[in-house]
């Protein structure tokens, strides 16, 4: 900045008629002793140094020592892995999550179950619902097992059907890791879609409503309700639990 207003003195001086050069007015003598206090402030000029960069270095080197680290390179790759099982199907390559149709916001998918169901039967549709880590399927269920007011029985049932491995028997110091899916408990849904049978799969599209009731895997019931439905985000959907199978 100084240096540009350096030059644009000495362009407007540059203006002046020889005549007038030779017999300097009082407010030429200003102007050249202002350019003379320029060059000798400009020549004692420097440019600050950084006080924080030795910390910035060290903090970008913590964090490429941290990038480098085995456990964490570890992770990393188990994140990848998991990403390309959750997307891709037998023989497809890997496609950018932008480029993939989704369920729209109109589109809802409900699975109704309940306590009528074997034990075994639900864990199996909640393990495929948590391998997906997709949100898009809604567990739902009418009420507690046994009734509120039975805590116990009702703990015990929503402990085994969350059960990642359903051998694992639960000790006083180590319980066996759990599903992190949450389960819906709305009988008003039951109502309004009608449900009378479990499981059962419900596609809602604004109001355009799908129902397969029956027991059967979930790609098949989701297979069953896109015949009808033709949805590209129900299809994408379908395709990824068929990849975690």
């Amino acid at each position: 900045m100084m240096r540009r207003c350096s030059l644009l003195l000495i362009a407007c001086l540059a203006t002046v008629p020889a005549q007038a050069a030779e017999h300097p007015s009082p407010s030429q003598e200003k102007v050249s002793a202002l350019l003379e206090k320029v060059k000798k402030d400009a020549a004692h000029m420097s440019i600050p140094s950084n006080t924080h960069s030795a910390e910035g270095l060290k903090a970008a080197q913590d964090i490429f020592a941290q990038f480098q680290d085995e456990p964490f390179q570890n992770r990393l790759e188990e994140r990848k892995q998991s990403l390309e099982k959750r997307h891709l199907g037998p023989g497809e390559t890997l496609v950018a999550e932008k480029e993939r149709p989704t369920l729209s916001p109109q589109e809802k998918i409900f699975l109704f179950l309940s306590s009528s169901v074997p034990t075994a039967t639900i864990n199996t549709f909640l393990a495929t619902l948590d391998a997906t880590g997709s949100s898009e399927i809604v567990p739902v269920m009418f009420g507690f097992a046994a009734g509120l007011a039975q805590a116990k029985t009702q703990g015990k049932f929503f402990a085994t059907i969350l059960q990642q491995d359903p051998s694992c028997r639960d000790q006083a110091q180590n319980r066996c890791p759990r599903l992190t899916l949450s389960i819906k408990i709305d009988p008003s849904l039951f109502k309004r879609y009608g449900i009378s049978r479990v499981p059962a799969l419900v596609y809602d599209r604004g109001g355009d409503v799908v129902v397969i009731e029956g027991d059967a895997g979930l790609t098949t019931l989701l297979s069953r309700i896109n015949e009808e439905a033709r949805s590209p985000g129900l299809a994408s959907l379908l395709t990824t639990i068929q990849a975690t199978n």
